[in-house]
Formats: structure tokens, sequence, C-alpha cells
């Protein structure tokens, strides 16, 4: 029985007492009736408020369970915050409590182990940027690491982690954490070449010895499913001992490449020959190299991918002369604002992912198909990372999927949904 259900009882049953009082009572007690009936609502009303407020009190621990999420649980939420996307979301409106970590960047590498501490920012103001999302993060109890290098800085980080020059470049890390009140550093080396692998093993050894505290993650590549047989993994079993994360960025797994069919960008499951990528299957893949499930992640890509009209629906077979140019990608907002419509929205079974489909070529982009997250399929994922024991995930990133204008809590709705979920 629900409170207000108990309540409507209890007020029935007092009123029928008291009407039986005043039918009853006779003239010369009618002082001490008087007084009864006082009595009887009196307690009425104390009853109906003790349980109103009891009622309160459960909404408000219920909400708090909500708001905990991830935090709890060991699991961790990364979201990244990049300094190219400040002028629309400032450290102050980020949403610190959907997190239990905070990667932001970026800072470059330089070929002799100095770091250009740009954070994607001109005129120095990435360093002030920096330190005030470090320092917002850790008075909410989140905790910030510094997203280092990136696509194409391949070649410094080779020669940043040489054995002339290693020395230098994780003093120089260990120094900028400090300086900057970070509590870690996310190695953003893609790709690993197998000339890297040395570099990379006696980075996250020394990084390791250096600071045994710091937090180190490194976002490794998604794999696909014809190849995760045959592909040696044995790396990733090694770098996982001297690091807290290996997070897959199981999105933009999918393309017009040779042999591939149109494709979602981060399919939970369904792959095939095909359309050889999941989440589920890179897991499986590290998986069976040797990771340690709670130390492995996946990715949640908060933006959508634009497949050029003629391409209209999953597992097809690409339109004649399709080019790799007619895929691009959009911010969740763009989306919404440019594309969405309820009439175009479906979702896959087999893949776990919705999608949108149009008959006819739909915005500035012209598209025909387009691969994207909800609500929905986030929890989906959320729910096999639990399922699996995995450690966690990590959204790329805060700005493609915020909503300025919506009201507080709508404004990271993939975000809010992966947290709560965790």
């Amino acid at each position: 029985m629900q409170p207000n259900q108990y309540m409507g009882l209890m007020k029935e049953s007092y009123t029928r007492d008291v009407w039986y009082t005043i039918y009853t009572m006779k003239y010369k007690k009618f002082y001490t009736s008087i007084l009864v009936i006082m009595f009887i609502f009196t307690q009425a009303a104390s009853v109906e408020a003790a349980m109103l407020v009891g009622a309160k009190e459960q909404a408000t621990i219920d909400a708090q369970k909500a708001k905990q999420g991830a935090a709890n649980t060991g699991r961790w939420l990364m979201a990244y915050y990049v300094g190219y996307q400040h002028s629309y979301l400032k450290p102050k409106d980020v949403d610190y409590s959907l997190m239990t970590h905070i990667v932001v960047g970026s800072v470059g590498v330089n070929p002799d182990g100095t770091l250009n501490q740009h954070f994607n920012r001109q005129n120095g103001e990435g360093l002030e940027m920096a330190k005030d999302v470090a320092k917002r993060a850790k008075a909410k109890g989140v905790h910030p690491l510094i997203w280092l290098a990136g696509p194409n800085e391949e070649d410094n980080l080779k020669s940043a982690t040489s054995d002339k020059n290693r020395a230098a470049f994780v003093q120089n890390i260990v120094t900028t954490l400090d300086e900057l009140g970070y509590e870690g550093i996310d190695i953003d080396w893609e790709p690993i070449r197998k000339n890297d692998e040395p570099g990379v093993r006696a980075l996250v050894k020394d990084l390791r010895a250096a600071r045994p505290d710091m937090l180190i993650t490194i976002p490794v590549n998604w794999v696909s499913s014809t190849i995760a047989p045959t592909k040696n993994l044995n790396l990733y079993k090694d770098l996982a001992k001297h690091t807290d994360r290996l997070f897959v960025m199981s999105y933009s797994m999918a393309g017009p490449w040779d042999g591939w069919r149109v494709w979602h960008g981060s399919a939970l499951e369904g792959e095939n020959t095909n359309t050889p990528s999941s989440v589920e299957s890179s897991v499986e893949a590290y998986l069976k190299a040797g990771v340690p499930k709670e130390q492995l992640g996946i990715g949640l890509g908060t933006y959508a991918t634009c497949w050029g009209y003629k391409a209209k629906m999953p597992d097809k077979t690409l339109p004649p002369k399709y080019r790799a140019d007619q895929v691009k990608t959009m911010s969740m907002r763009t989306m919404f604002d440019d594309y969405y419509t309820k009439k175009a929205e479906r979702w896959d079974d087999a893949a776990k992912v919705p999608y949108l489909t149009f008959s006819k070529a739909r915005g500035d982009m012209k598209c025909g198909f387009i691969s994207y997250e909800n609500e929905r399929s986030v929890i989906e994922k959320m729910n096999y990372v639990k399922a699996e024991g995995l450690g966690g995930a990590l959204v790329w990133n805060l700005g493609t999927g915020y909503f300025p204008e919506a009201s507080k809590a709508k404004r990271n709705p993939m975000l809010k949904a992966a947290f709560e979920a965790l």
C-alpha cells in the first residue's frame, strides 16, 4: 500500500469515529466530547504530517541514490573536456556530478620529451582553463587527468620515449601534473605501431615508478571481428600491469571501406562479415589477450555520423561509387536541430542502437542514414559493462553532447544516462 492510500484510510476511519461521538453524546457531556473530538483530529493531523515527512525523506534518499550512480561502484565514467569547445562549454558549466574522472586536453609532445601545454587554446589561455577545471573537479570529488598527445603525434611520442629522452619526458609529465593540480595522465598514442611498442611499454613502467599513485589511462583502438582471431594484442596485457584503465574507443567503428556495408558507428552487438564491428567483439578480443576485465572499459561517442544519400539503411550494400568523404560527423545538438524527426527514427534490435533513415537527401550534409546514440542505447551499453564486470566507460566528449539551451537536468542527456545506469 502506498503512503497516500494509507493516509486516506486513516482519515476516513477518524472521520467515522468523530460523527459517531457527536451522534451519541449527551448534553451533560458536551465539553468532554468536544475535547475528545479535538484530540481525535489532532492525532489524525499528526499521523498524516508524520507520514508526509516520511514520504519526503524517502524521496530525498531515492534521489540521492540515483545521483550517486557510478561513483560508489568502482566503475569509472571518464569524460573528455577539450579546449576548443570552451566558447560554448565553460568549466563552470560542466556538470561534474555526472562523472568520476575528467580528462582535459590536450598537451602536445615534442620529440625531445618537452611538452606543449596548449590545451587547444590560443594566447596561453589553456593553462588557466586547465587549472580551473582541475580545481572545480576536485571540489566535487572528481579525479582530473591530462590528455597527452593525440592522433598524428606517434612520431613525437616514439622519439620522446627513446632511451635518450624518456627520463626527461617522464619528469616533465610529473612536473606538469603537480603545477596544474592533476592526478593522472591519459596517454593518447594512436596508432601504436609495432615499432612503438617498446617505447609505450617503457613509458608506463617509468611513470608508475616515478609516481606510484598516479592515475594512468590509455584509449585503445577497436578491433575488427574479421582480424581479431589472428591479431596479436599481447602488448595490452603488458600495459595493463602498469595502468589503471584501458578504454576501447568503440565509436566511429564503421565506414565505406573495402568489403563493408552501411553500418552503425557504435553497435553493441550484431556484427557480421560485412559489418565487422561491435562493442562486444572488441571487448572480447582484449579480454582474450589477457587484459583484466576490471581494467577494461568501453567508449561512448556523443556525436552523430551522417552517411550521405543514397546510403539509407544499416547492413545494406553501399551505393555505387560511394566515397569516404560522404561520411561526416556532427554534434548531437546539430543532429536534433537540423536532421532529427520522429518519423525517421528507427531502432536496430540486432545492434542495440538507434538510427535515422531518409527517403531523400536531408540537410546540408545530404544525409540518407544517421548513426548515433540515445539514452536507450547508452543504458544498453552500461548494462553490458555491469554484466561483464568491466571497469567503466569513457565519454568522447562533453561538448558534442551538450545542450546549453536546455534545462540543467537535460543539458547532458547521454552523460546523465550513463552515470545513473552505472
